[in-house]
């Protein structure tokens, strides 16, 4: 959640997207926007709210207000006009400190986001020479952050997002809870190196190759390999299964029907990353119950792209720190 405007804030709620940089939500002025979560963000509500003049970082010009109009990989677009107000990270208890960002009054939207429970989009990516991102403006309130890092931990209904720092209270006892970092590239995208995949079992077959550019990007829900990693990752998967009494489920093409909803017979997937940095994929993580009692991949096939795309499905259950300033994940 994100609290808006003054003298009585206006909460919305958005989705954290580390692959685009714009941060907008629904407003009372779009006629063409869905029913989210919080009501449309009301402009005349807020004492401090003021549109942004045209200039050379707006995509056009309404009336003398810069517009913006975004579109995404799986086909939704948004669009509207800018704005600057006080903005503040989550609920009112939490008292977290306003600061003043660059924001977008949705006043357009279409299929993900006209249907999707949250009103908006927080855009968390790098952003370029001349224009900051609201992550970056929050940055520079320099009295209550320090650190140019943030983290998230997702859920499935939900997460926690932190900015400044990590929290390690939500990461898992023992050996696994130990944070390991790898290299991070910081432009447009975090970027990581991807080595090598493996499904983890008696006889663990290694699947490497060309996996392309490799970033992480929680906006994304499944995770994307290039076409034929893709492939080789699935029959991996099934080659295990059909050693191992098909995991106690039924294949049905990309999923599986398994009785009383246990993953618990389903292998591993290792990562190594640059480094040699070793991190699994859970099948609760890389199988998602699309049906009652049907599982199916929470990845797909990027086709003829040379690019690795992690996605939310890799993402979640994970405490994932994003050391911007250190350009280390």
């Amino acid at each position: 959640d994100i609290l808006v405007g003054t003298p009585v804030p206006q909460r919305v709620s958005v989705i954290v997207d580390t692959g685009s940089t714009l941060t907008a939500f629904t407003c009372t002025e779009c006629n063409d926007c869905g029913k989210h979560l919080d009501a449309h963000f009301d402009f005349s509500r807020s004492s401090s709210a003021k549109w942004m003049p045209c200039g050379f970082d707006c995509d056009g010009c309404r009336h003398n207000v810069c517009h913006y109009r975004q579109s995404y990989t799986e086909g939704s677009t948004i669009e509207g006009s800018r704005f600057i107000d006080y903005a503040s990270l989550g609920d009112a208890f939490q008292g977290n400190p306003p600061v003043k960002v660059h924001l977008g009054c949705h006043t357009l939207e279409t299929r993900l986001f006209y249907q999707q429970k949250a009103n908006g989009i927080f855009g968390m990516a790098p952003g370029d020479f001349h224009k900051d991102t609201v992550l970056e403006e929050f940055y520079k309130d320099m009295d209550h952050i320090n650190a140019k890092i943030f983290a998230m931990c997702l859920s499935n209904e939900g997460g926690l997002l932190t900015v400044g720092g990590y929290n390690t209270s939500v990461n898992a006892a023992g050996a696994s809870g130990v944070v390991q970092w790898v290299k991070m590239t910081v432009q447009k995208y975090y970027g990581i190196t991807l080595k090598s995949l493996s499904v983890q079992g008696v006889s663990e077959q290694i699947i490497s190759g060309r996996f392309g550019r490799t970033f992480v990007d929680s906006g994304t829900t499944f995770t994307y390999f290039p076409e034929g990693l893709y492939n080789n990752l699935k029959n991996s998967i099934s080659a295990y299964c059909q050693q191992n009494e098909q995991c106690g489920s039924i294949p049905a093409g990309s999923c599986w029907k398994i009785q009383g909803g246990s993953l618990a017979r389903f292998p591993n997937i290792k990562f190594v990353l640059s480094g040699d940095v070793a991190v699994s994929w859970t099948p609760s993580a890389y199988l998602y119950e699309k049906n009652e009692g049907f599982y199916c991949y929470g990845f797909e096939s990027n086709g003829r792209v040379l690019e690795t795309v992690l996605g939310a499905t890799w993402m979640i259950r994970r405490n994932v720190i994003f050391d911007v300033s250190g350009k280390q994940l």
